[in-house]
C-alpha cells in the first residue's frame, strides 16, 4: 500500500492545513484482547509512517474500532484501515478516503 501512503502524505505536504484521520478495525475472530492490541498495532504502523515522513503529530487524529464494528460476512474485510484526507480543519466537505 505505499504508493496510496505516499499520495496520502504527498497531499499532507502540499497542503499545510490538511489532516488526516486513521480509522483501524479488526475482525470478530479471536478475543477481544487480542483484536484490540491488533486494531490499535495497525493504526500505530500508518500514523508511525507519517509521522516518520515529517508530519506533525498534530495533523493526525486515530481511532480504534473493537469487535463490536465487525459486521463483514467475509471476516477479513473486517481487518482494515481506513484513511481520510481533510484539505483544512474547518472544511469537512473537501476529503478523500483511502481503505486498506
Amino acid at each position: 500500500y505505499s504508493q496510496d501512503l505516499n499520495k496520502i502524505l504527498n497531499q499532507l505536504k502540499q497542503n499545510k492545513d490538511g489532516w488526516i484521520e486513521i480509522l483501524a478495525f479488526c475482525d470478530s475472530t479471536g478475543s477481544e484482547k487480542t483484536n484490540n492490541k491488533l486494531v490499535v498495532q495497525r493504526s500505530r504502523i500508518v500514523k508511525d509512517y507519517f509521522i516518520n515522513n515529517d508530519i506533525n503529530d498534530d495533523r493526525i487524529k486515530v481511532y480504534n474500532y473493537g469487535m463490536e464494528f465487525a459486521k463483514d460476512p467475509i471476516l477479513s474485510k473486517d481487518r482494515k484501515v481506513i484513511i481520510r484526507y481533510w484539505k483544512s480543519i474547518g472544511d469537512k466537505t473537501n476529503s478523500s478516503w483511502y481503505r486498506k
